[in-house]
Parts: C-alpha cells; sequence; structure tokens
C-alpha cells in the first residue's frame, strides 16, 4: 500500500509561511511547530537560496534557469476561496497535474518575476496577472497534496526580512556553465560504502516496515573536483543518517568531479550522493 508516513517525512514541511513583495518572496516551512526548511528570491540577484535548519551548507539556484514546463489552461471563472473571488490555472506536466486558485482582488507587481523560470513561475504569475496564492491541489499518480491559504496579513516588509543566514554558500549544479561530471569510478565509491555500512541494529524492530531507507548526503565539490566538507541532507530518529555520513566520510576520497565553474571561473559547488539502506 501508499507509505503517508514515509511521503509525509519527505516534504519539507506539514505548515508555511509565506511573503511577498515588490521583487522578494520567502517561504518558512514547519514540521510540528519547528522551522525546518526556507526559499528564499531576491531579484537583485535572481537567485533561490535554499537554507535547511541545522546545516551548515547553502545552495542557491539560479531563477533565471528552468526545469520543467508545462501546458497551463487558465479559466477567468469566479471561485470563491477565504472571502477571496478567484480564478484558477491548471497546469499539466510530465509527473503532475495541479489546479491553483489566485486571488483576483489580492495581487503582486509580476515586472522582477517575468524570468523566473524555476517552476514555470514567471509564466504562472503572468496568467494569473500578479494574484495570490489561495488554493493548490497537486495530483501525482498515487496522491494529492493540497496547499491552502489559512490566513492572510497585510504586512510591512523591509528588504532585511529576506536576508539569509550566514552559512556556506554555493551554487547547485542547476546553476553552474554545465552540468558536471564524476570522472572517478562511481563502481569503487559504491563499493567502499556498502562494504562498511550497518543498518542500525539498536532500532531494527522498529525498522522493519521499511524494506529500504535512503539518506541524501549533502557536499561540496571544490575548485579541484574534490570533496571538501559533507552533511545530512535529511537526518532522522534512527541513525541512518548518522551511519551514512560516517561511512560517505570513509569513501569520500575514491570521488573526483570535473572542476565546476561558473561564468569561466572556478568555483565550489553543492552535490547530493544517496546511500541506501536494505533492511532485511
Amino acid at each position: 500500500g501508499l507509505d503517508t508516513a514515509k511521503i509525509y517525512a519527505e516534504w519539507p514541511g506539514d505548515s508555511s509561511h509565506y511573503y511577498i513583495t515588490e521583487g522578494r518572496y520567502k517561504n518558512v516551512f514547519y514540521k510540528n511547530g519547528k522551522e525546518f526548511y526556507t526559499y528564499t528570491f531576491n531579484y537583485e540577484d535572481y537567485k533561490m537560496y535554499d537554507d535547511v535548519e541545522g546545516q551548515k551548507i547553502m545552495a542557491w539556484r539560479d531563477a533565471s534557469k528552468g526545469t520543467e514546463s508545462s501546458e497551463k489552461l487558465f479559466s477567468t471563472n469566479d471561485t470563491l476561496i477565504n472571502g477571496q473571488r478567484c480564478g484558477k490555472i491548471i497546469a499539466k506536466s510530465k509527473n503532475y497535474t495541479s489546479i491553483t486558485y489566485f486571488s483576483k482582488e489580492l495581487k503582486f507587481d509580476t515586472i522582477y518575476f517575468t524570468n523566473h523560470k524555476v517552476g514555470d513561475w514567471g509564466e504562472t504569475v503572468k496568467l494569473s496577472n500578479g494574484g495570490i496564492n489561495m488554493l493548490s491541489i497537486i495530483s501525482y499518480p498515487q496522491y494529492y497534496h493540497v496547499n491552502y491559504a489559512s490566513k492572510i496579513v497585510d504586512k510591512k516588509l523591509f528588504k532585511e526580512d529576506f536576508k539569509v543566514k550566514e552559512k556556506i554558500i554555493a551554487p547547485a549544479i542547476q546553476a553552474l556553465d554545465s552540468e558536471i561530471k564524476m570522472v572517478s569510478k562511481r563502481e569503487k565509491t559504491d563499493k567502499c560504502i556498502y562494504t562498511n555500512l550497518k543498518v542500525p541494529e539498536n532500532k531494527l524492530p522498529e525498522l522493519l516496515k521499511y524494506k529500504e531507507y535512503v539518506v541524501g548526503i549533502k557536499f561540496l565539490i571544490n575548485e579541484n573536483g574534490q570533496v571538501e566538507l559533507s552533511e545530512v541532507d535529511n537526518n532522522d530518529e534512527f541513525g541512518f543518517g548518522e551511519e551514512a555520513l560516517r561511512v560517505f566520510n570513509k569513501c569520500s576520497g575514491t570521488l573526483k568531479f570535473e572542476k565546476p565553474t561558473l561564468k569561466g571561473m572556478k568555483v565550489k559547488a553543492v552535490y547530493y550522493y544517496p546511500v541506501w539502506f536494505t533492511i532485511q
């Protein structure tokens, strides 16, 4: 059957606070009442900053580089949601279908977001004429995900409200001049990892409901294409993250990548490596 607990654990939060003003937005996600993940956009550099609470590394994406486009249909028929007259946009992509209701009364200036291609957002706000998102229903093959604006607050926002935290900040692979390739043999790294990897035995009875568990290791590739700093991207209560990081650090010397570049200059970049646990 559908593992709803796993889907919930992988989602960035169970609630969020969304802030938007001229040329800036920020979405802060919370899990169990605690801040967990934030993404922030500022039009000056056209970057989206992905910040996970408690992590040392923050990746940024180039908002002008799109990842996926979708076929959209806009309807002007009124639907009343939370006291707001709304139109709707139906978007169909390869992996999902979404229905999003936008306010016809609460709007923001779209001029700053016209080239925002991540999430095909520039096209979406153009169609909605800058209407605030009141309700979205995303249909995946096995389940639906619903976002609902339960409360709207008119608040004075300043540039400082969108300042990102001081962390190690580097571009995501998406932002580089070209996608960097692994020049070492992945089979060698995988052999090292899975020869040394152990399932946390003290939690084994609780883990039998899972057939497998994956931990993402987030790390920096330095200007020479080597692993410089690593951390767990999705920590957990069972000890998978701690064990995956221990083994990855032991084996990271076997990894070598092409030298990452941005606008022709060598830079550090953020990369992710999955570590799979098989539970028997």
